[in-house]
């Protein structure tokens, strides 16, 4: 008899329940029970219905010959009779639209809303899968962000709290763009056996709901919840209209055993945020005009939490305008995208304002930047995410500097923490220069959060912004459970020393940031409190260094895949000869910088440009371009 030893649909024998992995000791070993079971059991509850023969294991073969419907055992990653109808029955109430095919990005998918209702339903289904596999609840989050309202988008939340594992972008892909409803379970069925999913274990799978405020929300959260429906026993939980960063500090709060709900987000939040306030060094705040903060909501869902958020602190003074309740469109003139990208005053925002600390929140509240409107033409002076990180990072170095201050304790006592700052090429220069200088470690990413966060993840604290505003602090679990017996240890002996003040707050600290993802709100409040306990107002933050002026361009190219680039997108591989082309034009400009990297969704070269005038980016970046252009364009073909 043939042997097949790696037949590993089947982990445990469902008769003598001893582990095997063998097809043939199901057949040999328990065959006769087996058997008797199959024909005798299933195929008359199923009436008899034939099984094909398409597969050539020997208990497949054994299969085969008897009557039997398609069954499930236990821990061999297939699904019974009744699990495949209803995926069949449900997903054709969903049709894709004809003529789109969807892509599974940083952002999950995103589209008009109107063509979405069949990829959410999938996205349901993936969720449960991705549930059961992790044996952990899992996100659903309906949104897209700073994109126009009538958009909108659905992305995964994994166990973490981060975004869907990279591996499973693939079968997200794949199962947007299944054509009908047998394509669909076809494509479900070779993914739970490759990835052995169990239907029937004993952690049902358990999906958390959030949207934002776009119309289109209801709808769609009802396709994602008959997606998750789909999958028996699969666990639909509404948590209703939530900020994108609220919904992934819940699936990370629930999986790590903490309580999970909005009040309890906004209660950690505040808390945590009136400790830092509590400990700021006596002579630090600033002055009356300095503690008003105003901020542009976006129209969307975070000024609509803010408003609510605020009234459980006592301070700063929050003036949220854009809040979505004074008629404007979401989105429109108005957000992070918008003030970070035009350097304009956003709707609501005018001369009366120059001279504040004006902030502002992106659609799902995210994103976050700073500004100071200037005097004339709606121009803003713009404090974004590069400064963010440089103010963030400037806090943890100084606590933990006193921390790890020598005094009268013993060496054995300190916990030298690995401190990383992680950023992409497209951080402003000057920045890096200024982090740098400051003895911080700097490393740079492809560009996408997820590599940012993967990185930042390696350090014991690491802390990661995109220019745009998007961006956290990490904590490692060792250093933490260091940190809280430190921080237990210095107040039993030295209570309200120094040290014991640092560690307070960067307990304070990890407990206040959003460490599943960028979150506007809590980064707020970070600020906030920074601010006020180094004494500053926006005025010397923005003054920290000065950005270099930078020039962004877009080359339509024949093939984008036909550039290979390395060392985190700023080195062109190939084609061979470009590099080469680029660095001999940015030897032609003080501190001159360019790099090119290929758009990941359609046959564009993204070009960056910075010197130290706006004439001298503007013209290394056409320069650049043109050389893509003639590399790479369509003149390059013929």
């Amino acid at each position: 008899m043939l042997m097949r030893r790696d037949w590993s649909m089947v982990n445990r024998c469902n008769i003598c329940k001893e582990n095997e992995e063998s097809a043939n000791h199901i057949l040999i070993h328990c065959g006769a029970s087996l058997v008797f079971n199959l024909t005798h059991g299933l195929a008359k509850l199923t009436g008899g219905i034939k099984r094909k023969v398409e597969h050539k294991s020997p208990l497949e073969r054994l299969l085969a010959a008897t009557p039997l419907a398609p069954f499930c055992l236990s821990g061999v990653g297939t699904m019974n009779e009744e699990q495949r109808s209803l995926l069949l029955k449900t997903s054709s109430r969903f049709p894709p639209p004809q003529g789109v095919k969807l892509s599974y990005g940083t952002a999950g998918f995103r589209a008009d809303a109107s063509i979405l209702e069949s990829t959410v339903y999938r996205v349901g289904i993936l969720a449960a899968l991705r549930s059961l596999k992790t044996k952990s609840v899992i996100g659903l989050m309906i949104t897209a962000s700073h994109n126009k309202v009538s958009d909108n988008g659905v992305k995964i939340a994994d166990p973490s709290g981060g975004m869907l594992t990279q591996n499973w972008e693939p079968f997200a892909d794949a199962l947007a763009n299944a054509s009908d409803p047998e394509d669909l379970v076809r494509l479900i069925i070779e993914f739970v056996k490759k990835e052995n999913i169990h239907f029937e274990g004993a952690c049902p799978a358990e999906v958390l709901l959030g949207r934002d405020t776009r119309p289109s929300g209801g709808s769609l959260l009802e396709a994602a919840k008959q997606g998750i429906s789909s999958i028996v026993g699969a666990i639909a939980l509404d948590m209703g209209v939530l900020t994108t960063p609220q919904l992934h500090w819940m699936v990370r709060a629930r999986n790590k055993g903490m309580k999970a709900s909005e009040v309890d987000y906004f209660e950690q939040l505040s808390s945590s945020f009136r400790c830092l306030m509590d400990l700021i060094p006596e002579g630090s705040k600033i002055n009356e005009m300095g503690d008003k903060l105003i901020v542009d909501g976006a129209n969307g869902v975070g000024g609509e939490k803010l408003a609510g958020l605020k009234n459980m602190l006592n301070s700063p003074v929050i003036d949220v305008r854009n809040s979505g309740k004074e008629g404007g469109v979401l989105n429109e003139g108005v957000g992070a995208d918008y003030v970070q990208k035009e350097k304009v005053v956003p709707v609501g925002f005018g001369p009366s304002d120059v001279g504040l600390r004006c902030a502002s929140l992106d659609g799902d509240a995210d994103r976050l930047v700073y500004f100071l409107v200037l005097p004339k033409d709606n121009k803003i002076d713009l404090v974004d995410g590069d400064k963010i990180l440089s103010l963030f990072a400037l806090f943890v170095k100084e606590q933990l500097a006193i921390l790890n201050t020598n005094g009268n304790e013993k060496i054995n006592n300190y916990y030298h923490a690995c401190l990383g700052v992680v950023q992409t090429a497209y951080a402003n220069g000057a920045s890096t220069d200024y982090l740098k200088k400051q003895g911080l470690e700097v490393l740079f990413t492809p560009t996408g959060v997820k590599y940012l966060h993967e990185k930042a993840a390696e350090f014991d604290i690491g802390i990661y912004f995109e220019a745009n505003g998007h961006g956290t602090i990490l904590f490692s679990e060792e250093f933490l459970c260091w940190l809280e017996a430190r921080d237990n240890e210095l107040s039993s002996m030295s209570k309200g020393s120094e040290q014991q003040k640092a560690a307070s707050r960067l307990l304070a600290v990890s407990k206040l940031i959003n460490q599943a993802v960028g979150d506007a709100l809590s980064g707020l409040l970070l600020v906030e409190a920074i601010l006020q306990h180094m004494g500053w107002s926006i005025h010397i933050w923005n003054a920290l260094y000065q950005d270099l002026p930078s020039r962004q361009l877009k080359v339509k190219v024949v093939d984008r895949t036909a550039i290979v680039t390395a060392n985190a997108e700023t080195v062109v591989v190939k084609p061979p000869g470009l590099q080469e082309a680029i660095n001999a034009e940015i030897a032609k400009y003080p501190q001159g910088r360019s790099f090119v990297r290929p758009s990941g969704t359609e046959d564009i070269i993204r070009v960056y440009a910075e010197a130290t005038t706006q004439d001298a980016a503007d013209s290394l970046g056409n320069s650049v371009a043109r050389l893509v252009d003639k590399f790479l364009g369509f003149g390059s073909s013929s």
